[in-house]
């Protein structure tokens, strides 16, 4: 419990918004769960339930195709980062689905409406218009494709040989299976924008 009273004060939109007297409430509130990696959140089309609060791990936001397949990956949340909160104020479908990401499991903070409600938060709590992800716009994330085992050697043997990767040159290859089985391997072309100048890096990058 006071972890996660502690942890509420390094987010934004609780710790500018709330009183400090008012986070043990919230934290009482949230109810904590555990993804798996791979594990559907919630689900492009759905109405949404709750408001979710990345505790640790990520999770990747994606939108499908008329196929049925993940389309794009519109964005990658990390520890600190939420969704979920114009289900505090009306009812409308998820623009995106949610799944959580690779390598340690997605732990989410959640409270539904009612709860939100119930525990008086709304005359504190506001959550900002942030942008969506809507298909026409965000165009410019590549598109992931699934790795075979003998990519995945693949990239655990270029991982070993690169010269920019001193350190990882006398990594076990237990370690070095696990950070090729965690890693996405993306093609992209040319012109593509896979970072910008000022905003905050979640990703590592190695060009094979």
């Amino acid at each position: 419990f006071e972890e996660t009273v502690a942890f509420l004060t390094t987010v934004p939109v609780f710790r500018n918004q709330l009183p400090r007297s008012e986070l043990p409430k919230v934290a009482q509130v949230l109810h904590q769960n555990q993804w798996r990696s791979g594990a559907t959140v919630i689900r492009e089309g759905d109405i949404g339930r709750a408001f979710f609060l990345v505790k640790s791990g990520t999770a990747l936001v994606m939108t499908f195709g008329k196929s049925g397949e993940p389309d794009w990956i519109r964005a990658k949340l990390c520890k600190g980062d939420y969704w979920g909160g114009h289900t505090m104020i009306c009812e409308r479908p998820n623009a995106a689905t949610i799944i959580a990401g690779d390598g340690s499991p997605l732990v989410t903070l959640s409270m539904s409406r009612t709860v939100f409600d119930q525990a008086g938060l709304r005359r504190f709590l506001t959550f900002p218009k942030r942008k969506g992800w809507p298909r026409e716009e965000v165009n410019y994330l590549p598109r992931v494709i699934p790795k075979s085992p003998e990519e995945t050697d693949f990239i655990s043997r270029a991982i070993r040989g690169n010269i920019n990767l001193r350190a990882m040159a006398y990594a076990d290859d237990t370690l070095l299976c696990q950070v090729a089985a965690a890693a996405m391997r993306i093609e992209v072309t040319k012109d593509t924008v896979l970072a910008r100048c000022g905003d905050l890096g979640h990703e590592f990058f190695v060009i094979f």
